[in-house]
């Protein structure tokens, strides 16, 4: 997910032999930015890759190509996005996925994903900048041990003049591993704020320094459904329950939004995020096995809580406001245990009679390569289904991807077969999410990497009967 951020580039490209144009204006952007000359020099080289990749793979003639290149700039990345002008359709499909796989292979690149809505398709992708050059929020004096003696910390609102002590508090937790790098940003995250997309809770100490944060997170202001997260406490606090605390804030705030509801992603190593969410009353749905890579760290915590593999996380919902009824369709394998979460819910949801699916699949990819993650999210189920999905998961795993989910809709009834299909491809259930982008989805996980579960830190008894039921379903 990228920040908002003010277009600076708009180029019409005409012809394959235009790529090296595309490129050079990327690049000069980029160095305008306060990009280093050798990053800069690698924004322009991806940029040039990435126009030849398009024209080669989506014009009849790569010469009489044409798109539109743009670059938007923002405190934390560049987001390069080539758009087609709705015909030809190809980058929505076969050829467009495989750029996504070539894209997702490049250093240079942090995200990578291919939309297509039908009247037009784009591949858009974010080069960040280094984190580590940030050396004026960098907090190497404070100690990192739990200290029960300090006084209780006030909760606020996130301010703009608290931005500079959050990135610090981010980096006393993280040091500079956090895969949400944006909030060593002060600008960034404001920027997030201002869009609407980003509602933060801090707790602050005496010395107006930031200790704590959670956060309501929407991919797009209108959803129904807000991500808790962001999730920090400074190592000094912890045992202090500022999480809880802070929730209570935010729970305000979510009613202010008029949420359905809010899911959850709550970490491993520790089970704070997680009490926080079962004790509020949120329904655990899933375990993500290896969601979180194994380079990032949690300062105060000994190397044997963290493991050398990558870290899981907690999937959990929680209604907030009234929701539609829905008719949702339930593998088989899952049926049991998916209505038992529903009805702990208090969701309606009456199963429907399931069907073969029919049609041309229809998905959108997006990859997050510093995670090392991608998640396939299919628009239209259809009967190519399960060969589509797994051609995608062999693609992004040739190039480097460790772990890829498939988000498939609950609505549609050929979504069982599909389900029972990519089981037999090395896909197992990882968790479910009611009414996210206005559809319950079911969300299965592939692991091209081996994980070490044995270092799961889980607070509920559902939390380890699911982990259980994972690991059976994995086998």
């Amino acid at each position: 997910m990228t920040e908002p951020a003010d277009e600076a580039v708009r180029l019409d490209v005409h012809g394959a032999q235009r790529a090296g144009v595309a490129g050079a204006t990327a690049r000069a952007t980029a160095a305008g930015a306060g990009f280093a000359e050798a990053d800069a020099d690698r924004v322009g080289a991806v940029v040039t890759r990435l126009c030849e990749l398009v024209a080669g793979s989506d014009f009849d003639d790569p010469d009489r190509a044409r798109f539109t290149l743009t670059v938007t700039e923002s405190p934390a990345a560049l987001v390069v996005a080539v758009a087609d002008h709705g015909l030809p359709i190809a980058l929505g499909g076969d050829r467009g996925h495989e750029i996504v796989a070539t894209l997702a292979g490049d250093p240079a690149v942090d995200h990578v994903a291919v939309r297509s809505d039908g009247d037009g398709n784009a591949v858009t992708l974010t080069v960040r900048r280094d984190p580590t050059a940030l050396t004026h929020l960098v907090d190497e004096v404070t100690p990192t041990d739990a200290a029960p003696e300090l006084g209780e910390p006030r909760i606020e609102r996130l301010r703009r003049d608290h931005l500079e002590s959050l990135a610090r508090c981010t980096w006393r937790v993280y040091g500079h591993t956090y895969v949400a790098d944006f909030l060593y940003h002060p600008e960034a995250t404001w920027a997030m704020v201002e869009a609407g997309r980003l509602h933060s809770v801090v707790a602050v100490d005496d010395d107006g320094e930031v200790v704590g944060h959670v956060a309501i997170e929407l991919e797009h202001v209108t959803d129904p459904v807000g991500d808790f997260t962001l999730a920090l406490t400074d190592p000094r606090y912890r045992g202090h329950h500022l999480l809880g605390r802070a929730s209570d804030e935010l729970a305000a705030i979510i009613a202010e939004l008029g949420l359905r509801g809010s899911l959850a992603e709550a970490v491993t190593p520790h089970t704070i995020t997680q009490r926080s969410r079962v004790d509020g009353g949120a329904t655990e749905t899933g375990v993500l096995v290896g969601f979180i890579p194994s380079s990032m760290t949690y300062r105060g915590f000994s190397e044997e809580v963290q493991g050398s593999s990558r870290q899981s996380a907690v999937l959990s919902y929680q209604p907030l406001g009234p929701a539609p009824a829905r008719t949702v369709f339930l593998p088989e394998p899952y049926a049991e245990v998916m209505a038992e979460r529903y009805e702990a819910m208090g969701l309606e949801r009456p199963g429907g009679r399931r069907r073969a699916p029919a049609g041309a699949t229809r998905l959108d990819v997006a990859v997050d390569r510093p995670r090392s993650l991608a998640t396939l999210e299919v628009q239209r189920v259809g009967a190519d289904a399960v060969d589509e999905i797994d051609r995608r998961r062999r693609a992004l795993c040739a190039a480097g991807t460790e772990v890829v989910y498939v988000e498939l809709p609950l609505e549609d009834p050929g979504t069982p077969d599909v389900a029972e299909g990519l089981r037999d491809r090395g896909f197992a259930y990882a968790g479910f999410v009611p009414e996210l982008r206005d559809v319950d989805v079911l969300r299965l996980q592939y692991l091209d990497v081996e994980v070490d579960t044995g270092i799961i830190q889980l607070y509920s008894d559902d939390a380890r009967r699911l982990l259980a039921f994972i690991e059976a379903d994995r086998a």
